[in-house]
């Protein structure tokens, strides 16, 4: 007997999709390290280094989430696919032209939808076997922080790290899903034993 759980059908990623994980990986832990790096310094600070490191870590987001809803099963139930949807928009503002005097800020209607739609599907991961307590904690912490960052400065590099080290755990967590064939380690190698146990 078959089983289409979406712990062992996330086990069985063929190995073209497997690349396409590997690299929304990595993208998730090189957006994780500059936004680790960019959360000392000052957000009103411009200047070319400043405006590509942003231009590439705002596409390592998109391709980070595109990937987490690819890959990670719950983050295709309603919740996750409320949060990959307003994620995926706060991704597109934030990538999208810079905005004229006087008009609405999309770069902060994008890192606001960004926190949410991240923060929505951490929770929708509650029963991952794939994602971390860790990483989803972390970006819950950054919407609860981020609520009043604009009071503190303190509070907006807390935001800032904590949501990098969400980008980081994310991407390590991608990194960990088990190959075809491969060993299946920690905490997914126990549930797929158990779940190999039930329906065979």
């Amino acid at each position: 007997m078959t089983s289409d759980h979406p712990v062992l059908a996330a086990a069985r990623i063929p190995v073209p999709e497997r690349t396409l994980v590997r690299v929304g990986a990595i993208c998730s832990m090189v957006a994780g390290t500059l936004r680790l790096a960019t959360s000392f310094v000052d957000p009103d600070a411009d200047g070319a280094v400043i405006s590509a490191t942003y231009d590439v870590i705002d596409i390592g987001l998109m391709v980070a989430v595109i990937t987490a809803f690819v890959a990670i099963p719950e983050s295709r139930t309603r919740l996750g696919t409320v949060g990959f949807a307003i994620g995926a928009i706060g991704c597109g503002l934030l990538i999208g032209p810079e905005p004229a005097e006087g008009s609405i800020d999309h770069y902060a209607l994008g890192a606001a939808a960004v926190t949410i739609g991240f923060a929505a599907l951490a929770v929708a991961w509650k029963h991952s076997a794939i994602v971390t307590a860790s990483t989803r904690r972390a970006f819950l912490a950054t919407l609860a922080v981020g609520a009043v960052s604009g009071l503190h400065h303190a509070a907006f590099v807390t935001a800032g790290l904590a949501f990098a080290l969400g980008l980081l755990g994310l991407g390590r967590c991608l990194l960990a899903m088990p190959s075809p064939g491969g060993a299946r380690t920690g905490r997914l190698d126990h549930q797929l034993h158990d779940l190999n146990g039930r329906t065979t």
